[in-house]
């Protein structure tokens, strides 16, 4: 009698399947590997591996089910220099990108930072994944979820070159306005806004903050973040029952778009706000790295690594 059926190399069935484990097993260690512990020995984690990992915990539901999918993102940290043999002193002792500006340097710096604006929305899902746990929006609509992308620096030998130049907010707006994505017949303002002008939200914020958006200044002497956030309109009401002139200042349209302005005295930048269901993003937008900015943004959690 024969107890077990063999194939014709006399293998059992039942080794036949601890092989297929064993195949499928080392297959999962190999992409675990690849997509987040080899990253991490470099020093860094990719972007690919960033937006599977957003993906994944958006493409599960159920209260505490998101916040067992843990998102593998890491801030980039970039150093805007002249040339290859600067540095950034912000950056001493850390790993750190450069990126060399060479001539026409208010043009070519707004033009990397629009494509690290770019960069960031299509790893955070360009507002279509909320990416925050639903229990974080149970305990705390108030509050908002933060994900810093990159965080920026300047090397002294490139600030020089801004010493007698000023850079205005809304010159990223203008550049963003007329310059199209990579491969795609839209301007980069169109895929972060979902609109060619968002010029009524700042009127409204003329009209009841007082902040003219046209007189905000990007500061290169200071460090900034690359920053997305996701809030509900309970986050608006507290923002927007701040005291006008303050670190931040915000208003939300009946339509769901909205306004922020960071650092309004002495200078500041300005994020857009689109809504997507219960959720509204603000995409990729110049954020000053102070603590004193993000307390006012009311950042709650933090998925990326520093």
């Amino acid at each position: 009698m024969v107890e077990m059926m063999r194939n014709k190399k006399g293998l059992t069935s039942g080794a036949l399947v601890k092989i297929v484990v064993l195949v499928v097993s080392f297959s999962i260690l190999v992409w675990a590997f690849s997509a987040y512990l080899y990253p991490m020995l470099k020093g860094g984690i990719s972007d690919a591996t960033c937006q599977q990992t957003i993906e994944m915990r958006a493409g599960v539901s159920g209260i505490g089910a998101q916040s067992a999918v843990p998102i593998k993102c890491q801030t980039k940290k970039i150093c805007f220099v002249k040339d290859k043999e600067e540095g950034c002193v912000e950056f001493k002792g850390l790993d750190y990108e450069k990126v060399i500006i060479k001539e026409n340097y208010k043009e070519n710096l707004i033009k990397e930072i629009t494509l690290l604006q770019y960069d960031a929305w299509k790893v955070l899902g360009e507002g279509r994944l909320d990416y925050a746990p639903s229990e974080f929006w149970t305990l705390k609509t108030e509050k908002s979820y933060c994900a810093p992308y990159a965080r920026l620096a300047f090397s002294q030998e490139l600030k020089k070159e801004f010493e007698k130049e000023i850079i205005f907010s809304y010159e990223f707006i203008e550049y963003q306005q007329k310059n199209l994505v990579p491969d795609r017949k839209i301007s980069y303002f169109r895929f972060l806004y979902g609109a060619d002008s968002l010029s009524d939200v700042s009127n409204q914020i003329k009209n009841e903050k007082g902040i003219d958006v046209a007189e905000l200044k990007f500061d290169i002497n200071k460090q900034y973040y690359i920053m997305s956030i996701a809030v509900k309109e309970t986050w608006f009401k507290t923002i927007a029952g701040g005291v006008a002139g303050g670190v931040v200042s915000a208003v939300l349209l009946s339509t769901g778009v909205g306004i922020l302005v960071v650092g309004v005295a002495g200078g500041g930048t300005i994020g857009y706000l689109t809504s997507s269901g219960e959720t509204s993003f603000m995409p990729p937008t110049l954020i000053e790295y102070d603590a004193e900015v993000l307390s006012g943004l009311k950042c709650d959690d933090f998925d990326f690594s520093p």
